[in-house]
């Protein structure tokens, strides 16, 4: 288990690169960090990304994944988005709440994983029956919140066990 969070928390974190930031609109067809996450865009440290389609292919085509799961993975996504954030404990709780209220409302997600320790938590959503369409990553360790979006076509969950599984 270890294992698989150090690798979701790799996942998260290693696309946190400076690619543009991007005003999210929080419309109902928009991606997990826009459709539950664009109200916290005022509060301070609040870190946004983008990948467009273009880049996530360029980095492709230049094997810039090092790690095969990763490659295997970053070839079914078109789009990858990603917020940051610093949390205290008790937003934490309360955001993680709200968060689970908005996903079984809007029941366009499904919980595929979900992992809560003192520590961390570490939570998987899916939208979409196979193939997947999006992959949504919200972990919560050291005082941050992180969250990625993975969108594309034919994303199989099989990449994402041999992910999870560091495969």
């Amino acid at each position: 288990m270890k294992v698989q969070f150090i690798i979701l928390l790799f996942l998260s974190l290693s696309f946190n690169l400076a690619f543009g930031q991007e005003k999210n609109s929080g419309k109902a067809g928009d991606s997990f960090v826009d459709a539950y996450f664009t109200t916290y865009a005022k509060m301070p440290g609040y870190d946004a990304q983008m990948m467009g389609e273009a880049m996530v292919k360029r980095l492709n085509n230049k094997e810039a994944w090092k790690h095969p799961s990763i490659a295997r993975f970053m070839k079914q996504v078109k789009t990858y988005k990603n917020l940051s954030m610093p949390v205290t404990p008790e937003f934490t709780s309360s955001m993680l709440e709200q968060l689970d209220q908005q996903v079984k409302t809007d029941r366009r997600y499904d919980l595929y994983y979900r992992k809560v320790t003192a520590n961390s938590v570490v939570i998987i959503y899916t939208r979409g029956k196979q193939p997947i369409k999006e992959i949504a990553v919200v972990s919560i360790a050291w005082g941050r919140l992180t969250v990625s979006s993975f969108i594309g076509d034919q994303i199989d969950l099989e990449s994402v066990r041999a992910l999870s599984e560091n495969r």
